[in-house]
């Protein structure tokens, strides 16, 4: 129980200078937050399967894999919209069960790599890909918006001068 007030005590320590809007436009929504930590949490153990498999199928490691793995996290911090960060940790959660069994059947001996199914090693770049696709249309978004804004103030102005 001392513990628990210890960590309440801490945490409050922590955010006592920051206001709860400021948090919301740093961090996104509490919901969204939980979505880009857990994801970011599912990295480590994807890049670990996929480096097993790869190793277990080629024979060689590639550490260059580990930027494909955490790309679409970066991603969902950056944009920080929930319905993104859903549905890309579905992705990451889907990726891991499959890499588990794969990994596990690779390492009980019932197959060797690849299957009917294909090999989830490949469906990482595809995912990394519609991650960068994803960021740069949010930059898009984002620049729509910023334009739109200096266009209304230039109207505003210009209606303010007559």
């Amino acid at each position: 129980m001392g513990a628990l007030r210890l960590i309440g005590r801490f945490s409050r320590f922590l955010l006592s200078p920051w206001d709860e809007r400021i948090l919301s436009i740093l961090l996104g929504s509490r919901l969204t937050l939980i979505a880009n930590i857990c994801a970011a949490a599912l990295v480590p153990v994807i890049t670990q399967e996929g480096a097993y498999i790869v190793h277990a199928c080629t024979g060689y490691d590639r550490p260059q894999d580990v930027l494909m793995y955490s790309l679409p996290v970066i991603v969902m911090l950056l944009v920080r919209r929930q319905a993104l960060s859903f549905c890309f940790l579905i992705i990451y959660v889907a990726i891991c069960i499959q890499m588990y069994f794969q990994a596990e059947s690779i390492t009980l001996g019932v197959h060797t790599c690849g299957d009917r199914l294909g090999d989830p090693i490949e469906y990482m770049p595809f995912f990394s890909y519609f991650s960068m696709v994803c960021l740069a249309g949010y930059i898009v978004y984002l620049a729509v918006v910023a334009l739109v804004a200096v266009v209304k103030s230039i109207v505003f102005v210009a209606k303010d001068e007559r």
